[in-house]
């Protein structure tokens, strides 16, 4: 019978760990989003924009998690659950997805939502007299939006959110545990 020393038993967890094999990496944060662009179609050609004054005060507060899977992948959780894959290069996140909808009639609407931030991190030591700073979150969410002729009138329509706030704890939920999005869902 082979005995294996305690080496060669931890070896497989640490390559798996550093391999990007454990477990994801969650992150919760609270923002502020604040409305940018938001345009609807006037015309035969042109868009009509909103006034940025009359988009100040539709400014909101969401929580969402970022799910890291390894070194250049990610999974962004909006406020309302929904997963949006993503990749990381040189400390940027992107993240992007379509989305169709038709029905019986031959109406096709049709969705696009980008999302584009980063995540600072205090690298300075904590001290007696500055405690360690919360991870930060800047970015912006932009969508699209259209639609064919058999819905009534071909359009399409462009929002844009900026973004920013502080990691948080999750919220726990019912159990005590904080609630945490399934593998590979979304």
């Amino acid at each position: 019978m082979m005995r294996l020393t305690p080496a060669v038993r931890v070896a497989p967890l640490l390559a798996s760990l550093v391999l990007g094999c454990g477990p994801p990496e969650l992150q919760t944060f609270e923002l502020t989003f604040k409305p940018v662009r938001d345009c609807k179609p006037a015309g035969l050609f042109g868009e009509l924009c909103a006034d940025r004054d009359s988009l100040a005060p539709k400014s909101r507060t969401a929580r969402v998690t970022v799910e890291q899977r390894g070194t250049s992948d990610f999974i962004f959780y909006d406020d309302s659950g929904r997963g949006i894959p993503g990749y990381i290069d040189r400390g940027h996140y992107f993240a992007a997805t379509r989305w169709q909808e038709s029905d019986a009639n031959g109406c096709a609407k049709h969705f696009e939502r980008t999302v584009k931030f980063t995540i600072k991190k205090d690298l300075l030591p904590p001290t007696p007299q500055r405690p360690k700073e919360p991870d930060r979150m800047v970015g912006n969410v932009q969508a699209r939006s259209g639609q064919n002729e058999a819905c009534g009138q071909e359009n399409a329509s462009r929002f844009e959110e900026a973004f920013s706030g502080v990691q948080v704890d999750p919220e726990p939920t019912a159990t005590g545990l904080p609630l945490l999005p399934l593998p590979g869902g979304g």
